[in-house]
């Protein structure tokens, strides 16, 4: 854990604060200020002026025109009445900050005061329009471009803001005076770190950048802007420079243990989201918006708590961001996606090193060994612009059904080199020539779809959205919105219909619950599958017998299992699948009666018996398959997936599965001595 300077402390230890008493219930709190402005917050005019700020704890917005501020409590001629001019501009918002600069009317602006700060000490006083006392401090000596503040906003604690050896100034004008980042994060977790129950789930990293530990007890984190209380932390501390862990898993109870393994009440988007950390229901303290992510890859700040956000190929959970030694490989893309047999595949990469040699090298394995393709930054390889620091490499097309691996290897002449993924080719990436494409592709009208069932009686598919508050749509066979059944559901990962058509069935994940609802979305009744206590990996799918009415449903990983039931919850067989370690949705076969299982890690489309038994497999070129049923005919089976939101529809020619013809061992003499010549 690396440690501040002993300016840091030393400043820390010396903060000198006198607090007056609010008078009345006013939210309204002078929350930071600079009183000694060098170069480290510049002002309207690009100046750099001293700045007070103002936090509104409370839950509606507040005009503060009319109000007034002064650097003297107690000469009534010292206090300066802000402007109502331009109301819009003193308005703080809810659980937000106002900025203030006290550069004695220096610069035209409601926001400029007629006095300045004194460094050597002085007071600072806030009034209501009535002129009563809503906050007041007296302060000591201050130190030129370092903020007090209270430590949260609107608290009785004060600290000093000082410069960060790494991350520079760390004031926040206009922002939370908490000294936390979102720091790091994967959001797709294949084989990466595990919980404590051996899941691999979701993760965010937090980074406590502060001189003193933050107590984050209470406070929030959610993937959702219009709901930014959805996950609350249990009892927490970071320490300073100190790092902390929460495995987004859509937990929905998340139990007090000892240690305490955080776990959070939603799961991230691979395919992009928005992430918030927030202090109270209005007051966000940090905030990031990202787009698709890769398996296992992280994406984090580097340095630590600064602005520059970077690609991981070695995630660091709970520990300081580093960079692996050699050239930096980030922002790796391959197009198209899923090739088809006439496809070449370009690889872009952006690579840079501080060292004046570099060579980059695409390598790639079609079964007869790698070979070697020069990557090049020379706006001529499919790179974009030359000199911009992105390589491009090409891969030909390959035949139908081919696997193809490959890595980057980046070399300069430090010399040191980089592999991308790290493990080059001991854990290449990988893709599959695609023989067997949809027909068409159409966008989904909702976000995260995950289930998919067709409904015979009106011709119409029905989905599921897997989100901490989850809905059923019934959409047109060509993704357009008919209806929506709003029944305010937890996670659900699968969707069904009875042989009657008139019970949906759907799957909880977290809670290993099914759920049985009436056509119109009306609660019938519900049961738990059975499962070990604290697994965060539950059901994925779901699905019913056309012959008996059975209820199938998925365990999604870490072995997962074929779990069939009776529509009363009563187990009657437990198969584990051993042909992929994910397993994402599932449905009969409208004729053999055989299940069809995707994976949305391993690419495929499974046949298996009700059994379990696997019996073959189809590649698909699909990303993320979260659903998977068969249309109005067995000719046509349609296909979910999450990232992207995309329902597919393809043509399935095929013939039923034939087993192989059976080679018996027939006949054999064990001592032959003169019964049979051989050759």
């Amino acid at each position: 854990m690396k440690k501040f300077t002993l300016l840091f402390k030393i400043m820390l230890i010396s903060a000198f604060f006198i607090a007056v008493p609010q008078l009345t219930k006013a939210q309204l709190y002078i929350n930071e200020f600079v009183a000694s402005n060098d170069i480290s917050f510049p002002g309207p005019e690009n100046d750099f002026p001293d700045w007070i700020e103002i936090y509104n704890a409370g839950d509606e917005a507040v005009m503060l025109g009319g109000y007034f501020f002064a650097d003297d409590l107690v000469d009534p001629d010292a206090m300066y009445q802000v402007s109502d001019t331009y109301p819009d501009s003193v308005t703080v918002p809810a659980g937000g900050h106002l900025v203030f600069y006290a550069n004695k009317g220096e610069a035209s602006s409601v926001l400029n005061l007629n006095f300045k700060l004194s460094g050597g000490g002085e007071q600072i006083g806030f009034w209501n329009p009535a002129q009563e006392v809503l906050d007041s401090l007296t302060y000591g000596e201050q130190t030129t471009d370092v903020s007090y503040g209270r430590m949260p906003d609107g608290s009785d604690q004060w600290q000093f803001f000082v410069n960060h050896p790494v991350m520079g100034f760390t004031i926040t004008p206009g922002k939370s005076n908490i000294t936390l980042k979102i720091n790091e994060f994967v959001a797709k977790n294949d084989n990466g770190i595990q919980d404590e129950f051996g899941n691999n789930g979701d993760w965010i990293e937090l980074y406590n950048y502060g001189a003193n530990e933050v107590d984050i007890t209470g406070m929030f984190m959610s993937d959702m802007v219009d709901d930014p209380t959805h996950y609350s932390f249990n009892p927490t501390v970071i320490p300073s420079e100190g790092y902390l862990l929460i495995w987004c898993d859509n937990t929905v109870d998340d139990i007090i243990t000892d240690p305490d393994t955080l776990h959070a009440s939603f799961k991230l988007g691979a395919g992009g989201e928005t992430i918030l950390l927030s202090f109270t229901a209005n007051t966000i303290i940090d905030s990031l918006t990202y787009g698709q992510q890769t398996s296992d890859i992280s994406y984090g700040r580097y340095p630590d708590g600064t602005d520059d956000w970077l690609f991981f190929s070695v995630p660091t959970p709970r520990e300081s961001n580093t960079i692996t030694a050699g050239p930096i490989v980030t922002d790796v893309i391959r197009e198209p996606m899923f090739p088809e047999f006439t496809d070449e595949v370009i690889i872009t990469a952006n690579v840079t090193t501080s060292e004046s040699v570099l060579a980059v090298t695409l390598k790639y394995n079609s079964g007869a060994g790698y070979v070697d393709v020069e990557m090049l930054d020379d706006g001529l390889s499919d790179d974009g612009a030359a000199d911009d620091n992105v390589f491009g490499g090409k891969i030909p097309a390959m035949e139908k059904g081919s696997h193809v691996n490959w890595f980057i290897e980046a070399s300069d002449d430090a010399p040191s080199t980089t592999f991308f993924p790290a493990e080059g080719a001991s854990n290449p990436f990988t893709y599959t020539v695609t023989d067997w494409t949809p027909v068409a592709i159409y966008d989904m009208p909702i976000e995260e779809p995950s289930g998919l069932a067709y409904n015979t009686v009106s011709n119409t598919l029905f989905t599921n959205n897997d989100g901490s508050v989850s809905n059923i749509y019934e959409v047109s066979t060509t993704a357009e919105l008919l209806n929506t059944l709003v029944t305010n559901g937890t996670d659900y990962e699968g969707i069904a219909f009875s042989i009657n058509y008139d019970t949906i069935f759907v799957v909880e994940e977290i809670n290993w619950k099914v759920v049985m609802l009436d056509i119109n979305g009306n609660w019938l009744g519900e049961f738990i599958v059975d499962h070990s206590p604290g697994q965060a990996s539950g059901l994925e799918g779901i699905t019913i017998d056309p012959e008996t009415g059975h209820v199938f449903v998925l365990a999604e990983k870490n072995d997962p299992q074929l779990i069939e039931l009776t529509v009363d919850g009563v187990e009657l067989n437990r198969t584990t699948l051993n042909f992929s370690s994910d397993v994402s949705g599932i449905c009969f076969h409208p004729v053999w009666n055989n299940l069809f299982i995707v994976s949305d890690e391993g690419y495929s489309l499974n046949e298996v018996t009700k059994s379990g038994e696997f019996l073959r497999s189809w590649y698909i070129p699909l990303d993320q398959a979260e659903g998977v049923t068969f249309g109005e005919t067995e000719n046509t089976i349609y296909m979910v997936a999450d990232r992207g939101g995309k329902l597919y529809d393809f043509d399935f020619n095929f013939d039923p599965y034939q087993p192989p013809t059976a080679l018996l061992i027939n006949e054999f003499v064990a001592s032959n001595d003169l019964s049979y010549p051989g050759p």
